[in-house]
């Protein structure tokens, strides 16, 4: 089971979160240890912990910042919905 199998979450926030997941490597790979921290931050942490965690997700180009093209690059991944006629 690969891991965007396991957390089934919709699109770009499953990327995301797996981007998160395998932190500094670079052969995209999710390791125990980081796995289990990331699960950690999800479920047993404050409020202000998971808002960080979120904040990283849509922080596409990590520069601590939310700017327009981050909000552009997440708005490009959704599906407009068409008229049927």
């Amino acid at each position: 089971m690969t891991f965007v199998e396991y957390v089934n979450l919709p699109g770009i926030v499953s990327d995301r979160f797996h981007a998160l997941a395998t932190k500094d490597r670079t052969d995209g790979r999710v390791v125990e240890d980081s796995f289990t921290e990331l699960m950690l931050r999800v479920f047993s942490s404050c409020t202000e912990t998971k808002m960080k965690l979120t904040f990283n997700m849509f922080d596409f180009d990590g520069d601590g910042k939310i700017t327009a093209d981050d909000v552009y690059i997440l708005l490009s991944y959704i599906p407009f919905k068409q008229d049927k006629k």
